[in-house]
């Protein structure tokens, strides 16, 4: 009598969408024939579809137990695992359910975890899969769009959406995708048409809030970026990009407690949400936070080895006092990728930090060879050019990155000090203010004015400008000990 009742949910549940209200009824499978596999997968799909992923796979667990040949538990529970981002678990579900029954979802499925584990091209043979299995399917359309996106194959993927449309008009995702592929052609009327379209298809789905807020940053219109990914927070609160996208606009509008809580909380509901990391390590850097921001890259470090995490945390350790850490991560940087740049020009700030001129002019060469469009680069190579003397390469390579990043605070500081040395005070106080504008926080530029009003009788602006800086500069800062007797000599 119980098994049968089991059954009898188990047809319902093919057949039925119960309301959300009515959570639980289906658990009650697992009560009346614990031995009974499909109902743990029946009381796994109600937790799943509430969100609560640890308590599906739990249940999916127990029904491998009781039956370890089904293919649809190992989806299932591949389903899940994803869900919760554990893509590396989900992977092999997957593929055990293609192996027992091939099936266009367990492809799709398949394919999605290679894509975020990297392997675009195992990705790409799955989704082709998906299709000779399901010529119809939208689902795999779109995803073989998203991989030739990905490729910077935008024709091929602008045809991959229409397709998608083409086979499925009310599937919300090929026209969000191809609004992204249109506002990266800035085509953004358009884009905005399509992700209005994936909304009003699918007011649940965030990444469509996402992407238009993406488009509204990009244009500078900050408010309605902040709107959508709000909204995007309030359809699924679980989804970490839109945490980590609402910190972007905080941080932008110098909220900065804001921001580092909306990178942790982006962390915390998506574990290897890897930018997050960064961006709270970084901003934790700048805040003078240094061993805060070292944590935070050897979480990035954890979740996949790259040559920008082992730059960024060179650069944590380097500030740290550590410069064989640092050195050990920028080589292991450019082991990882020969190309990266800030690798590069890292290691280069590193030996010119220690004397070592011969050898940084290289490293920055380098950095400047793999990436000419790199103003730092060219700033930290216009420093070591002054410290030895070269002025006119220096103002050369400062007048190079601002051309490239016209408030570039850290080129504007060094190009305001050679200007100050050859006595040209007008030009040097322009460029101190502009970087104080560019970055509040950065203490050199306001030391450099202090000196120009202390050298026109401007004592009350000098100490205003020395205080602030002290008030901002990191704890450690190298410069704190001169810049206080500085203060002292302006108030006698």
């Amino acid at each position: 009598m119980e098994l049968r009742r089991a059954e009898e949910y188990a047809a319902w549940l093919a057949i039925m969408d119960v309301p959300a209200e009515r959570e639980g009824w289906y658990r009650k499978c697992t009560q009346w024939a614990p031995g009974y596999a499909w109902g743990w997968l029946i009381s796994g799909l109600d937790r799943a579809n509430h969100a609560d992923f640890a308590g599906a796979i739990r249940d999916y667990d127990e029904a491998l137990r009781l039956d370890a040949g089904d293919w649809r538990f190992y989806l299932c529970r591949g389903t899940a695992r994803a869900k919760m981002g554990d893509h590396a678990a989900a992977l092999p579900d997957f593929e055990k359910a293609v192996a027992i029954a091939p099936s266009a979802t367990s492809c799709n499925n398949r394919g999605l975890s290679r894509q975020h584990n990297g392997d675009l091209p195992g990705a790409l043979r799955d989704f082709e899969e998906a299709i000779r299995l399901e010529p119809a399917s939208a689902y795999a359309r779109c995803n073989i769009g998203g991989i030739r996106d990905v490729n910077r194959d935008y024709d091929g993927a602008l045809r991959d959406y229409n397709e998608a449309i083409r086979l499925d008009p009310d599937y919300a995702a090929p026209y969000s995708n191809r609004g992204a592929l249109r506002k990266r052609k800035g085509e953004f009327d358009a884009a905005l048409d399509d992700f209005a379209t994936a909304i009003r298809l699918d007011p649940t789905w965030p990444t469509s809030y996402i992407n238009r807020g993406n488009l509204h940053y990009e244009r500078g219109d900050k408010d309605a970026a902040l709107a959508d990914y709000e909204t995007a927070m309030r359809v699924d609160p679980r989804c970490g990009t839109a945490w980590y996208n609402r910190g972007l606009v905080r941080r932008d509008r110098g909220d900065v407690a804001g921001a580092l809580e909306d990178f942790a909380e982006a962390a915390r509901r998506d574990p290897r949400h890897a930018e997050a990391r960064t961006s709270g390590g970084i901003l934790l850097q700048k805040q003078g936070d240094v061993e805060g921001a070292i944590r935070e890259f050897d979480a990035v470090l954890k979740l996949g080895a790259t040559a920008a995490a082992h730059a960024n945390r060179g650069a944590a350790r380097a500030l740290k006092g550590d410069s064989a850490g640092a050195l050990a991560d920028y080589d292991e940087a450019i082991r990882l990728d020969p190309k990266c740049a800030a690798a590069w020009c890292n290691r280069g700030n590193l030996r010119r930090d220690k004397g070592d001129y011969l050898a940084a002019l290289p490293d920055y060469d380098e950095a400047i060879k793999q990436d000419p469009n790199y103003a730092d680069a060219y700033a930290s190579r216009a420093l070591l050019h002054k410290t030895t003397n070269n002025l006119p390469e220096a103002m050369r390579d400062y007048d190079e990155a601002l051309r490239l990043h016209p408030t570039n605070a850290y080129a504007l500081n060094g190009r305001g000090n050679i200007s100050r040395g050859k006595g040209d005070t007008d030009k040097a106080l322009a460029d101190y203010e502009a970087a104080i504008k560019s970055e509040p926080r950065m203490p050199e530029p306001l030391v450099g004015r202090a000196g120009i009003r202390m050298d026109r009788n401007d004592a009350k602006g000098a100490i205003a400008d020395l205080e602030l800086a002290l008030s901002v500069a990191p704890p450690n800062w190298h410069a704190r000990a001169a810049v206080q007797r500085f203060l002292e000599q302006a108030r006698k």
